[in-house]
């Protein structure tokens, strides 16, 4: 399983690459197809055939977490191959920390559309306050705030939000 270390290492690398955030122009220069389906209560999933990577995202989900499950679907993509091409991974809830899988899934989605600046600029604020100015989920923000503490930044990083946030 990846590290917290090779996660931030992986974002870094990505984006000297592709020279972006955005999950969708990333997938765009990888190669990795994004499709948009009517999924039920399937939030979105991604599996590998014939080495084409694919991002299957529920065509209800708004712009924000389509972003949102775009870049947690595209950590699966990068840190999960050989996963892939045995299963397709399918997502009812996201965030879960259950299983290891999940919880590099999140950490790469919070290191890829959160900034250090952007945390940085939002210093003092609620994660409730930043979630509403990043447009993402508070949990997200948590996320971001644990990787923060891991690169040895004195920050607040409770890790107070569980995995069934997006219910």
């Amino acid at each position: 399983m990846a590290s917290t270390k090779r996660i931030i290492e992986l974002v870094e690398l990505i984006q000297k690459k592709t020279d972006s955030r955005d999950p969708f122009e990333i997938c765009r220069q990888l190669g990795i197809n994004i499709k948009f389906h009517n999924l039920g209560s399937i939030k979105a999933y991604c599996f590998c055939q014939s080495r084409i990577k694919s991002i299957v995202i529920n065509e209800n989900a708004d712009e924000h977490t389509a972003k949102l499950l775009c870049a947690h679907e595209l950590g699966h993509a990068l840190l999960h191959e050989q996963i892939l091409k045995n299963v397709h991974v399918h997502k009812s809830t996201l965030f879960d920390e259950t299983t290891p899988t999940e919880h590099e899934a999140n950490l790469f989605a919070a290191e890829l559309l959160i900034s250090d600046d952007m945390l940085f600029e939002k210093s003092g604020s609620s994660y409730m306050e930043i979630s509403k100015e990043l447009c993402v989920p508070e949990a997200l923000v948590d996320f971001k705030c644990r990787i923060m503490k891991h690169k040895g930044y004195d920050i607040d990083a409770p890790s107070i939000f569980g995995s069934d946030f997006l219910k």
